[in-house]
């Protein structure tokens, strides 16, 4: 290679390093100009997720309250009463009632007629179930309320 030859690429080099050394200023230089748009975005962006945290915490602690209140509710009753699902003292007979083709060949009672034993007690699982039912409705009410403060509000529901 002669020394004309390496000055040229010297050039070539030279210039390419200025071009990008233009190129990454001016990127700089529109990043600078879009900064305080950026800020903004931001600033409304975190805003919203702090308002979006207090709506969460307010409606989990009112759902949480509510939640303690049926708790101590269901701890003052007591134990459940006992219930059972048990015909009258005296055979009772529907009326209307025809009797129908037999399916099993066992002892049946006639049609129409109610048995008399009484059932198994359901007054635990029957009131176990009416305090679950307390809680998802309340659990309801909370995620109702969580809803409309976000809706109010303007906060996007999008994760």
């Amino acid at each position: 290679m002669t020394a004309l030859e390496i000055r040229l690429i010297g050039y070539g080099v030279a210039a390419g390093l200025l071009l990008w050394l233009l190129l990454a200023v001016k990127g700089w230089h529109d990043d600078a100009v879009k900064l305080p748009q950026v800020q903004q975005d931001f600033a409304v962006y975190k805003t919203a997720v702090e308002e979006g945290a207090k709506v969460r915490k307010e409606v989990s602690d009112g759902f949480e309250n509510e939640k303690a209140g049926l708790q101590a509710r269901i701890d003052a009753a007591g134990p459940a009463r006992a219930v059972r699902l048990c015909a009258p003292a005296s055979p009772s007979v529907v009326p209307g009632a025809t009797g129908g083709p037999v399916r099993d060949p066992g002892p049946a009672t006639g049609a129409g007629v109610l048995p008399q034993e009484p059932g198994p007690d359901i007054g635990q699982r029957l009131y176990g179930d009416a305090d679950k039912a307390d809680v998802l409705s309340a659990q309801l009410r909370a995620c109702q309320a969580y809803a409309a403060k976000v809706q109010a509000w303007g906060i996007s529901l999008g994760r």
